[in-house]
C-alpha cells in the first residue's frame, strides 16, 4: 500500500499549569488522519532569567511580559515581549553599526522593525548607519517615511532626517531633490551642521561658487576659528576640490593651537595633488607626528610614500609602527604585503594578505577595496605553486569588483579619493569587538527567552508558521536552550514546512532518542521532502510498533523501498514493508 503524501495536522495544544512560565503539551499529530501518536510533546515557555544588561526600559518590558504571563495575560505579555525584543534588537544593532559592521546589524534592524513597524528612533539610527555604509537606497526610504508620517518629532531630528534623506538623494545623482532638501533643512533651522551640509552638497554637485558663498557666510554667522577653517577645508577635500581645501588647512594652521589632525589633512590633500611634491606631504605628515607620536593616520602615509621611493628600509619602520598603533586595520597589511611583495618575500606578503582579509568582515567596506588583497594573494599562489587555490581567490577578486562597479552605478559621486582623519566606515578594533561580543553574550539568552514565548503563544492559537518563525530566532540566539530544538521542529512540521523542520527535529531527537513522537514527526518530514533513506533510518527503530498504523507503516515501507533498504515483511492489512 502506498502511502498519500497529504500533510499531517497538529489537533491540540494543552496548557499544562506545572511550570512557573506556561507549558503546552501534547501536541499530536496525524497522518491522513490515520496516524496515532503516543507520548506528549512539550513547548515550554521560559522562566525569566537574570538580566545582565543594565537598560531599565529593556529590562521593564522584559519583567513586565512574565509578570502578565503568570496572571495568564497572554496577550499583554505578547505586546512586552515584542517591546523588549524591539529595543534589545536595536540597541544590539547600534552597537555592530558603530564598529562599522553593518552588514551584521542590517538583519537586526529588519528584525525590530518587523516587531514595531512604527518605531521612528529605529528608523531614524538604521537610515544613519545605512547612509554611513553607503546604502543610499535604503537610508533614503527609511528617513522620507519618518517624514511622511507627520510624525511629531522636534526641529534637530526632523533637519537630520532631512540632511539624511538629502544626502541620499545626492549620492544616487538626484542633485536638484537633494539641494532643495538641503535648503529646506537651513530654512527651518539655521544651524552650524545644516549650514555646512549645504555647503557641501554644492561643492559635491560641482557648484563651487555656491558652496563658497555658504561657507563665507559660515564665518560670519559662527565666526572664524581654527576648527571652523579645518572644516571648510575637509568640505573642500571630500569634494577633491584640493587647492581650495589646502588653502583653509593653511588658514587653520596659521591661526595657531595644537589642532588634531590639520597637518595630516593638509597633507593628504598634497598628496591627492598630481603636480605636488611628495616632500610637501611628508612634511606635514612629520609635523602631526611631533604634535601626535602616536597617530595612526600618519605613519602608513609615510610608508606609501617610502614605498613609492623605493625606500624599503623606512616603509618597513613606518608600515610596521602602523600596524603596533592600529592592529585591527586591514590598509596597514595590504601595505605590508606591498612591501613583502616588493622584496621578494611572498610567504609573508600571503600572510599578510590573509591577514587582511581574515579582518575585513564586512568586504563592501570602501567600495569592497579588499578585493585587491584577493587578487594579489591568488596571484601570488599561482606564482608559489598552488593555481587551484589562486585561481579562487582570483575569483572571489573578480565577484567583489563586479559588486564594487555596481555599488558605483548606485552611488554615482563616489567615494572622496583623499582619506582624511575622520571616516565614515569604522573598522572595529580588537576591544571594541570583544565589547561587542561580550554584550550580546549577556543579552542573547534574554533574546531567546522572549522568542521562545512568543513562539508557545503562537503555537496556542494554532499559528504554526509564526510559531516556528519565533522559536527560529530563538534558536539562533541560544541553540541551547533546553526545548527550542523541539519546539522549532514541531512547530514546522505543524505548519508543513517540512524541509525547515528536519534540523531542529534531528537536533531534539539527538537530545532525546528516546521521544517517539520527535522520532515520527523526523521521519514524516524527511520522506516529505524526498530523503528516503534518512525516513528510513529514523523510522527503523520504531519499525515493530508501526504495523497498528497502517499509513506510518506505509510510508515507512515506501522509505525503505526507495532507499534500497532490507528485505520486505509482512505488515497488518497485507500490505508490503521492510520491517528490522
Amino acid at each position: 500500500m502506498k502511502s498519500t503524501k497529504t500533510p499531517p495536522a497538529v489537533t491540540h495544544w494543552a496548557v499544562s499549569p506545572k511550570s512557573s512560565g506556561r507549558c503546552f503539551a501534547d501536541g499530536r499529530a496525524a497522518l491522513c488522519a490515520s496516524i496515532l501518536l503516543s507520548g506528549c510533546a512539550m513547548l515550554a515557555a521560559q522562566a525569566p532569567g537574570k538580566a545582565s544588561t543594565s537598560e531599565t526600559e529593556m529590562r521593564k518590558h522584559y519583567d513586565a511580559a512574565y509578570h502578565l504571563q503568570a496572571a495568564g495575560n497572554v496577550e499583554g505579555a505578547d505586546q512586552e515581549h515584542r517591546l523588549f525584543l524591539d529595543e534589545a534588537l536595536h540597541h544590539v544593532a547600534n552597537v555592530r553599526a558603530n564598529i562599522g559592521e553593518y552588514a551584521r546589524a542590517e538583519p537586526l534592524y529588519q528584525e525590530a522593525l518587523q516587531l514595531d513597524p512604527d518605531d521612528t528612533e529605529l528608523q531614524f539610527d538604521y537610515a544613519k548607519a545605512a547612509m554611513d555604509a553607503e546604502d543610499p537606497q535604503k537610508a533614503e526610504h527609511l528617513a522620507a517615511e519618518i517624514l511622511g508620517h507627520n510624525a511629531p518629532i522636534g526641529v534637530a531630528r526632523r533637519t537630520s532626517l532631512m540632511r539624511i534623506q538629502a544626502e541620499a538623494l545626492r549620492s544616487l545623482g538626484q542633485h536638484e531633490q537633494a539641494l532643495d532638501l538641503f535648503r529646506s533643512a537651513v530654512a527651518l533651522d539655521p544651524s552650524f551642521d545644516n549650514v555646512y551640509a549645504l555647503g557641501n552638497a554644492y561643492l559635491w554637485v560641482g557648484d563651487k561658487a555656491d558652496g563658497a558663498k555658504v561657507f563665507a557666510k559660515m564665518l560670519t554667522q559662527f565666526g572664524e576659528t581654527a576648527v571652523i577653517r579645518m572644516d571648510l577645508g575637509r568640505g573642500y577635500a571630500e569634494a577633491n576640490d584640493f587647492p581650495e581645501a589646502i588653502t583653509e588647512f593653511r588658514k587653520a594652521i596659521a591661526m595657531g593651537g595644537r589642532l588634531r589632525g590639520v597637518h595630516y589633512s593638509l597633507g593628504a590633500c598634497y598628496l591627492s595633488l598630481s603636480d605636488a611634491s611628495p616632500d610637501e606631504a611628508e612634511q606635514e605628515f612629520r609635523k602631526e607626528l611631533a604634535l601626535q607620536p602616536n597617530d595612526p593616520f600618519s605613519y602608513p602615509q609615510l610608508g606609501k610614500i617610502a614605498l613609492s621611493q623605493h625606500n624599503y628600509a623606512e616603509a618597513g619602520h613606518d608600515l610596521k609602527r602602523a600596524v603596533a598603533l592600529n592592529p585591527d586595520s586591514a590598509d596597514n597589511y595590504l601595505l605590508l604585503a606591498q612591501l613583502y611583495t616588493e622584496t621578494s618575500h611572498d610567504s609573508d606578503a600571503m600572510a599578510a594578505l590573509r591577514k587582511a582579509i581574515a579582518m575585513t568582515t564586512d568586504p563592501s567596506r570602501n567600495h569592497y577595496a579588499i578585493h585587491a588583497a584577493h587578487y594579489q594573494l591568488g596571484r601570488l599562489l599561482i606564482q608559489n605553486g598552488d593555481p587551484s587555490a589562486g585561481k579562487a581567490e582570483m575569483k572571489i577578486a573578480e565577484d567583489l569588483l563586479s559588486r564594487s562597479d555596481l555599488q558605483d552605478q548606485n552611488t554615482l559621486n563616489g567615494k572622496p579619493q583623499v582619506q582624511l582623519p575622520i571616516e565614515s566606515t569604522r573598522v572595529a578594533s580588537a576591544q571594541e569587538k570583544a565589547q561587542d561580543d561580550a554584550y550580546e553574550k549577556s543579552i542573547a539568552p534574554l533574546l531567546a527567552s522572549s522568542y521562545n514565548n512568543l513562539g508557545v503563544h503562537a503555537a496556542i492559537r494554532g499559528d504554526y508558521p509564526i510559531a516556528a518563525a519565533c522559536f527560529r530566532q530563538a534558536a539562533a540566539w541560544n541553540p541551547a536552550l533546553e526545548g527550542v530544538q523541539g519546539n522549532w521542529g514541531r512547530a514546522a512540521f505543524a505548519a508543513h514546512e517540512y524541509a525547515d523542520a528536519v534540523n531542529p527535529l534531528r537536533n531534539a531527537l539527538h537530545s532525546h532518542p528516546g521521544d517517539r513522537e520527535t522520532r515520527v514527526e523526523l521521519g514524516v518530514s524527511q520522506y516529505q521532502t524526498a530523503d528516503y533513506a534518512g525516513a528510513a533510518q529514523t523510522l527503523g527503530p520504531i519499525a515493530s510498533s508501526l504495523a497498528g498504523n497502517p499509513s506510518l507503516a506505509a510510508l515507512y515501507a515506501e522509505s525503505q523501498a526507495k532507499s534500497g533498504s532490507e528485505k520486505p515483511v509482512e505488515a497488518s492489512g497485507g500490505s508490503t514493508t521492510n520491517m528490522r
